[in-house]
C-alpha cells in the first residue's frame, strides 16, 4: 500500500464538536457513528478528526469529528453538530486499499 500526500475532499459531511482527552477520540466517534446510523443515514467515508486548544496540564482538547454520509441533509447548526455539503483538507495523507 502506497501512502500519497494530497488533497482530501468529501461531500455531505456531518461534524461533531466535543471536548475530550487528547488522543482518546474513539468513544466520541462511536457516539457520532451510532447517531448517524440510528437516523438511517449511510456512512460513505472515513472518520476525520481535528484537534484544537490542547490544554498542556489536563491534556484535554477540542475535538472535531467528521463523517461523510451518502445524502444531503438539513440540520440546523448548533454548538455540537454541523453539516457541510463539501469538506476539503488541502494537505492530507491518502492510503488506497487494493485488496
Amino acid at each position: 500500500m502506497a501512502i500519497i500526500r494530497g488533497k482530501l475532499e468529501f461531500q455531505n459531511v456531518i461534524g461533531m464538536h466535543t471536548r475530550c482527552t487528547y488522543g482518546e477520540w474513539q468513544e466520541k466517534a462511536m457516539q457520532l457513528r451510532t447517531l448517524i446510523i440510528k437516523n438511517n443515514l449511510f456512512i460513505t467515508g472515513p472518520i476525520i478528526i481535528s484537534w484544537d486548544n490542547i490544554d498542556e496540564i489536563t491534556k484535554e482538547a477540542d475535538a472535531f469529528i467528521y463523517l461523510p454520509v451518502y445524502q444531503k441533509i438539513h440540520m440546523d447548526d448548533n454548538d455540537i453538530f454541523s453539516f457541510q455539503e463539501s469538506f476539503c483538507i488541502k494537505d492530507g495523507l491518502k492510503i488506497r486499499h487494493y485488496e
